[in-house]
């Protein structure tokens, strides 16, 4: 007890028994309910290795969840989180006293898990309200029926942004896989072109409509006359196991596009990197040029004086 009245005051929210909790962690945002004490209620996925079945989109992101009881500094660790009733204009609260009793009764089972379709969120909604909402999932819905594009899984996406274009992968759902450089400041040393553009990734699962925002995207599986896809079941089970890890991340060597072309085909390509390594190698060279050139009419300024 002492241990979450430590954590209580560095944190500005001030939970109550049956509030949501909104956690955000640097990949996703994990759902929680506050039981009192400095406890809250969460479901954890139980790894179960790969779907025996991959009939359906959902079916792969489907498994098994743990109902544990935690303190909540524990399970925010470093991250961030806020109360977030946010359904209660539109669902009445059930009383507390029954949201508490529900919530224990299921403390330590196992539940149905799909990342999808019945997600953390699901389950602390199910218990404030008795419906199980997630918001992410309707405004996935509505993008979709506002863009003509309609993707499947395992397509390449390129998102076209004012200076270049963002690839990402798509699972269902309304979601994408893709890469987002960490900033880890300058890089220590500029001894090559392509050190400046190193760093460190991560690998992420957003809704297609929040990576989109307010460019434009389409569906662009351009390598396809070239490399053999991958079944889909392994481009997805792939992708899924790599959410939430840090990837090394290298701008001509090692970005986004080459990440998801290597999880559809086995092998990451990149027309992008090409061009922009053929162009610096041009520049190079042509510095070289100018400074062979320098170098020559001085020698012949010399021996002309």
């Amino acid at each position: 007890m002492a241990s979450a009245a430590v954590f209580a005051p560095e944190n500005a929210a001030n939970p109550e028994p049956g509030d949501l909790i909104e956690i955000y962690r640097p990949a996703y945002q994990h759902w929680a309910l506050y039981l009192g004490d400095g406890y809250i209620i969460n479901v954890t996925p139980v790894d179960e290795g790969q779907p025996a079945s991959f009939s359906s989109t959902k079916s792969v992101f489907s498994r098994k969840a743990l109902v544990c009881m935690q303190l909540l500094k524990d399970v925010v660790g470093s991250d961030s989180y806020r109360i977030n009733n946010k359904y209660d204009n539109k669902y009445a609260p059930l009383p507390v006293y029954d949201i508490i009793s529900q919530a224990q009764y299921l403390i330590g089972q196992e539940v149905s898990y799909d990342l999808l379709g019945n997600n953390c969120e699901h389950f602390v909604t199910l218990l404030r309200y008795g419906e199980g909402v997630s918001e992410q999932m309707a405004s996935a819905a509505d993008f979709a029926s506002e863009n003509t594009a309609n993707p499947e899984p395992g397509d390449l996406i390129e998102i076209f942004r004012p200076a270049y274009q963002h690839w990402a992968l798509y699972l269902g759902d309304g979601y994408i896989i893709n890469v987002t450089p960490v900033d880890e400041g300058q890089p220590a040393s500029f001894s090559s072109a392509k050190s400046v553009f190193s760093r460190k990734a991560l690998v992420r699962m957003q809704l297609l409509k929040d990576v989109v925002g307010s460019d434009s995207y389409r569906i662009n599986n351009k390598y396809d006359n070239k490399y053999a896809p991958l079944p889909v079941d392994d481009i997805i089970s792939q992708a899924q196991y790599l959410i939430g890890q840090e990837v090394s991340y290298d701008l001509l060597g090692n970005n986004c596009e080459h990440f998801v072309t290597l999880l559809r085909y086995g092998e990451g390509v990149s027309e992008q990197a090409s061009r922009a390594i053929g162009a610096i190698s041009f520049v190079t060279a042509a510095a070289s040029a100018c400074s062979l050139l320098g170098l020559a009419h001085n020698r012949a300024r010399q021996r002309h004086f």
